[in-house]
């Protein structure tokens, strides 16, 4: 064959083989659909799942109702608006976004009670979504005095309970709780001054619910942070709040506190060990505050054992 014939050939085959190029192309495009389709759309999924709140549905940022039930010992709201102020006011991945929820969940239950004012029961639910929803507020507000005001929002919404549903443990434990924040901003002698309603609105949650993670844990602070001569004891703070740890091993607040506690004891590999745990959570049951609270809290102490006092103080963890 002639070299003139040779390229006359070449250039006969050439529209072939770009047919063929097409084809794979389009062969492998249509593959690629259909293992897509195949498997769902779930392989493009988890980037997206990971953008924000709003697309992690699968998230629970609180306990399952059966733990909710049988551990903390809520009582769930029966109705649905309720339901869903309580479910928004536990979620959001930053301070910003768990505080924008938490708002947004409060002026739910402002409007229950304003629409429903003969129902006795679901008011004191909504007053109890408030009070824990204005503790958590002040926990991740940067200004002592924006702070303060949602903690007295927080005590006045928990006394409101107390008057309409006394048996009702969250309105004795959310009093309390907002009223020991309020005496760390306000200094060691104002905090003296308020550690008698503050015991009596503890305990009295503690009668009414004695395995409650949120009530041991408080108690087990509160022996911590006391001088011994106002009833202070390490002994008495680790009981509690291995007590705390162990009504629920995922509750990362008890462990990070009864790591300062062991800290505080001495015990500093103990500590160590607890902040790693709560750092290294993979089921933490309060996931907001565990994402805006405990791990950064725990991260900070690991990495500053020696001058945690520092740290103590400055996050208000010291009378």
């Amino acid at each position: 064959m002639s070299k003139k014939e040779d390229k006359m050939t070449l250039k006969r085959r050439r529209p072939m083989s770009s047919i063929k190029g097409y084809l794979t192309w389009i062969l492998r495009i249509l593959m690629t659909v259909f293992v897509a389709t195949l498997f769902g759309s779930n392989i493009f999924a988890g980037e997206v799942q990971q953008s924000g709140t709003q697309a992690v549905s699968s998230v629970r940022w609180y306990p399952t109702d059966e733990i909710l039930i049988n551990v903390y010992h809520e009582t769930l709201p029966q109705a649905e608006v309720l339901k869903n102020a309580y479910q928004l006011s536990l979620q959001g991945s930053t301070a910003s976004e768990a505080i924008a929820d938490i708002q947004k969940a409060i002026k739910m239950c402002e409007d229950y009670i304003k629409a429903n004012p003969n129902d006795k029961q679901g008011t004191a639910q909504a007053y109890a979504i408030m009070a824990y929803g204005y503790f958590n507020i002040g926990e991740f507000q940067t200004n002592d005095d924006e702070k303060l005001k949602s903690y007295e929002s927080g005590k006045d919404a928990a006394q409101k309970v107390i008057d309409l549903a006394p048996n009702m443990w969250d309105g004795w434990a959310w009093y309390a709780n907002n009223l020991g924040r309020i005496s760390q901003l306000k200094g060691v002698v104002k905090s003296l001054f308020l550690l008698d309603p503050f015991k009596k609105h503890i305990f009295q949650a503690e009668k009414l619910s004695p395995n409650q993670p949120f009530i041991l844990d408080a108690i087990g602070d509160m022996y911590r942070q006391l001088p011994w001569i106002a009833g202070g004891s390490m002994s008495k703070s680790k009981e509690y709040l291995e007590r705390s740890v162990k009504s629920d091993p995922n509750y990362t607040l008890a462990k990070l506190d009864l790591g300062i506690t062991l800290l505080e004891d001495g015990k500093k590999e103990q500590a160590k060990e607890l902040f790693t745990e709560v750092i290294n959570a993979k089921n933490p049951s309060w996931r907001a505050h565990w994402l805006i609270w405990e791990k950064p809290k725990a991260e900070a102490l690991l990495n500053n054992m020696d001058n945690y006092k520092k740290l103590l103080d400055q996050w208000h963890m010291l009378i």
